[in-house]
């Protein structure tokens, strides 16, 4: 409710619907991965219509919903390039969460290659990426340990054959001491961007600056994560409404759109 809330304090005319109805100026969905919500947002998109892309944020997690960040994108599943770029990187948003850089980086340390969830399977159809990259880095780095992350939950795991498999712990502490992080898209690469540990990721919203280098200077960390602090909102009606008003700004520049009315 935060985010409906959140919309018609900024102007917005939102109503709650189960069922893609294609009538409105914007759609907003709530967890990306879900096939019904994929197909919704293609449908908008055809129509050159925006979508509100909401799922659970980069930094500042808390169990607490009341504390809870989500992130959010428009119209693809992470902020893209040219959404980040047209971010200003006004730190304000970034400082008011009160995380720090620190570097935890070993360059002999471990690699950790980490895995998606079967909805991100299926979603991507690369059913095979997890075991791959496991392989690929044990050829690339045969002195190293190689550790798998699976998702932490276990309906979310997915076949995968390897013997150093650490499901179990929080992020930072798998993170702790690597060399490098491998993933597809995961969030992980933000907790890696804050602990100092380079990357490879083929997408997400760190692709933005690892896909220019695996191991960026911590004012390039800084950048970015100064711009994604303005891409994750509470689930408060003050913030929701702070990220809808982003949002139509971001439309505005993204895509010069001037009519936004409900």
């Amino acid at each position: 409710m935060p985010c409906f809330h959140g919309a018609a304090r900024a102007g917005l005319g939102p109503r709650i619907t189960s069922v893609y109805e294609g009538t409105s100026p914007w759609l907003c969905v709530m967890g990306i991965g879900d096939p019904r919500y994929a197909a919704a947002r293609k449908l908008h998109r055809d129509k050159g219509r925006s979508v509100a892309c909401w799922d659970m944020g980069y930094f500042g997690k808390s169990k607490n919903l009341l504390h809870c960040r989500c992130r959010v994108s428009l119209n693809s599943d992470h902020p893209t390039h040219e959404a980040i770029d047209a971010t200003e990187p006004n730190p304000s948003r970034w400082i008011s969460l009160g995380l720090r850089l620190y570097n935890t980086y070993d360059p002999n340390g471990h690699v950790v290659v980490v895995g998606m969830g079967p909805k991100s399977h299926d979603y991507i159809g690369e059913h095979d990426w997890e075991q791959n990259a496991l392989e690929a880095a044990k050829r690339r780095f045969p002195n190293r340990r190689v550790v798998y992350r699976p998702k932490p939950r276990r309906d979310a795991m997915v076949p995968v054959v390897w013997d150093d498999v650490v499901g179990e712990g929080h992020i930072t502490a798998v993170l702790d001491g690597a060399s490098l992080v491998i993933c597809r898209h995961s969030n992980v690469a933000i907790d890696a961007c804050i602990m100092g540990v380079p990357v490879e990721c083929e997408d997400g919203a760190a692709h933005w600056l690892y896909s220019r280098t695996s191991q960026p200077t911590e004012k390039q960390r800084l950048d970015l994560l100064h711009r994604l602090a303005w891409w994750q909102y509470r689930l408060w009606d003050a913030d929701m409404e702070k990220g809808w008003r982003f949002l139509l700004e971001m439309e505005r520049k993204l895509f010069n759109r001037k009519e936004l009315a409900a």
